[in-house]
């Protein structure tokens, strides 16, 4: 063992490289999802228009489509869309930032 592993014990200086490798290969990706995360977050907290037209997206399961229009206007961090698919949230918010970007 020399001078410098008795210092990290019980790390080994191999399993400190490891570390730092995956820490390095990761940090782009875990940005990235520290960034949506924000994003999402200040989504749920705007309410959804009552005249927005569910209709018009297309690709939004109709199961989606119904629960939105039944709890109009539905906030995104309600249970209704919580239990909605991942995707039709997704789709949803695209839709919509991309019709408020140009009102």
């Amino acid at each position: 063992m020399s001078s410098g592993e008795g210092v990290l014990a019980p790390w080994s200086m191999e399993k400190v490289r490891q570390q730092v490798e995956v820490q390095i290969k990761y940090d782009g990706y875990l940005r990235q999802q520290t960034s949506e995360i924000k994003r999402f977050a200040r989504m749920e907290r705007r309410q959804i228009p009552a005249d927005f037209d569910f209709d018009a997206i297309r690709g939004l399961l109709t199961e989606t489509r119904q629960k939105m229009k039944a709890i109009r206007p539905p906030p995104l961090d309600k249970p209704a869309a919580s239990r909605s698919h991942p995707a039709d949230i997704s789709l949803l918010l695209v839709h919509w930032s991309a019709k408020e970007a140009v009102l």
